[in-house]
C-alpha cells in the first residue's frame, strides 16, 4: 500500500514567523548562579558586552575575562563593574582579545 505524501511548505509563513520571533522575541534572562565557572566577555568594556559582564559577575561566576582591544579601557571596565557589584570583590580580569592589537 503506498501513498503520495506532500510537504506544502508555506514560505511566507514561515519566513514571517521567524521574522518576528527575532524582532519581538525576548531571550531568556539568565538568572541562575555562575559558581564554579569561567565566563570570557568579548568586547565587554562597553554596550551590551559591558553590561553582560557585570550581569555574569553579579550572578558570581568564579572568573570573568574581559576580553578587550584595550588593556587600559578594560581595567576601566574591571573597576566600575567591581565597583558596581556591592557584594564581590574579586574574580574579574582583563585580557586584550588579540583583534585589535592591545593599544
Amino acid at each position: 500500500m503506498t501513498e503520495d505524501f506532500t510537504i506544502k511548505l508555506n514560505v511566507g509563513l514561515a519566513l514571517r514567523t521567524f521574522l518576528h520571533s527575532q524582532v519581538f522575541g525576548t531571550p531568556p534572562y539568565p538568572t541562575q548562579s555562575f559558581a564554579n565557572q569561567t565566563v570570557i566577555v568579548t568586547g565587554s568594556n562597553v554596550g551590551l558586552g559591558f553590561e553582560a559582564a557585570r550581569h555574569f559577575y553579579r550572578l558570581n561566576c568564579a572568573k570573568l575575562i574581559l576580553a578587550v582591544r584595550t588593556v587600559s579601557k578594560g581595567q576601566a571596565a574591571k573597576e566600575d563593574i567591581v565597583r558596581s557589584v556591592k557584594h564581590r570583590t574579586d574574580g574579574a580580569e582583563t585580557t586584550p582579545d588579540g583583534a585589535g592589537g592591545g593599544h
